[in-house]
């Protein structure tokens, strides 16, 4: 909509006026694709918001809030530490040299505020560990030719949690 047009340009103006962002940025090449084979004989794949100079891999995102520690619940929620050690360990791959992972998040609302993260080597460590679980497991998945999903037989579940409390404080 154009609504939504006049938010993404906000949006945009407010990343470039954000000084440590438009250094990273600005002669970024945006939506890189990477592809490798890793030691396992896997592909591995990935698309880049962008790829600068320098050692860092940029991922730019938008957030309801660019606080830290509100930012900081994000990345746990939505795994992007995760996501930043596979893109290090991914350019590795491919023979790119990066070492850090930085987040350039963009608010969605008014007025746009911008903040920049370095992601700390614990948590890439951490995000390493677990998408090195994540390829076993689909490698086992392919050998064995089966994937598994929810359980195969009638579970019983109840009402969440925060759900119970509420009922329970009417009572």
């Amino acid at each position: 909509t154009h609504e939504e047009g006049v938010q993404i340009r906000d949006m945009v103006d407010a990343v470039w006026s954000h000084p440590i962002a438009k250094r990273i940025l600005k002669d970024a090449q945006t939506e890189v694709c990477l592809f490798g084979e890793d030691a396992n004989g896997m592909i591995r794949k990935g698309r880049l918001d962008a790829l600068v100079k320098g050692n860092i891999v940029p991922d730019l995102k938008t957030t309801a809030s660019a606080d830290a520690s509100e930012f900081e619940k994000s990345i746990g929620k939505y795994r992007y530490h995760v996501q930043a050690a596979y893109y290090v360990d991914l350019c590795k791959l491919v023979g790119i040299d990066k070492t850090d992972f930085v987040f350039v998040c963009v608010e969605k609302e008014p007025p746009y505020a911008v903040a920049v993260y370095s992601l700390d080597q614990d948590a890439l460590q951490l995000g390493r560990m677990e998408y090195q679980r994540d390829l076993a497991a689909v490698r086992h998945c392919m050998e064995s030719g089966k994937w598994p999903a929810f359980a195969e037989e009638v579970r019983v579940i109840g009402l969440p949690l925060w759900m119970r409390k509420q009922v329970e404080g009417l009572v």
